[in-house]
């Protein structure tokens, strides 16, 4: 009876040691989302470097001794599309969000229940726009973009964006649907811009 008591104390966590362990794996998870996010945004400066190159002629290019100041020329415009694609992402992430706060601001000034959670809806919102990355694929499989590959990671990752916003923003329908459809305009907007610019 006695090794049974111990045994049953030794599995038995404290609520505070459960709490601990989800705040670790909870931890884990949203240093894995911020990699990937990362990641997703190096992809997409590397799509739209790709689109640039592709615009000015691309393939092989007579260095003719000039090899160096074209490969700089090349990193540059590389990472000048990364930062770009930076800044089409923060369009896209502080829209979602001040929509959201403006909602949550009108919710608790009618009194009404809010469940949503900032931080959830944070993480959502970048795990949604790492749906994204799978532009790389795309641009493997048809660097031109003439199939519907790539509208249909646009559509995906739109839907992906009124799904998170539904659940964890705790809008209900045509509000989910008219931020994803503002988030996206100023995300395309943005990239508007930059195609206008270089």
């Amino acid at each position: 009876v006695n090794k049974r008591g111990i045994q049953r104390g030794a599995n038995h966590k404290t609520s505070s040691q459960l709490s601990k362990d989800n705040e670790t794996s909870s931890g884990g998870t949203s240093k894995l989302i911020l990699k990937l996010a990362f990641v997703t945004l190096i992809i997409d400066g590397l799509v739209k470097w790709s689109d640039l190159n592709r615009g000015l002629g691309g393939g092989d290019v007579d260095l003719g001794g000039q090899g160096g100041s074209l490969m700089a020329q090349q990193e540059y415009q590389f990472y000048s599309q990364v930062g770009a694609s930076i800044c089409c992402f923060a369009a896209y992430y502080a829209t979602c969000l001040l929509i959201y706060a403006l909602n949550k601001a009108v919710r608790d000034l009618l009194g009404k229940e809010d469940k949503s959670s900032f931080s959830n809806l944070a993480l959502g919102l970048l795990l949604a726009y790492c749906v994204r990355c799978t532009k790389l694929l795309a641009l493997l499989w048809e660097p031109d973009r003439s199939g519907f590959l790539w509208i249909f990671i646009d559509l995906v990752f739109l839907v992906t964006t009124y799904t998170v916003l539904k659940v964890f923003g705790d809008l209900n329908r045509p509000q989910s649907l008219l931020t994803a459809l503002i988030s996206h305009a100023a995300l395309h907007f943005m990239q508007f811009v930059n195609k206008q610019i270089t």
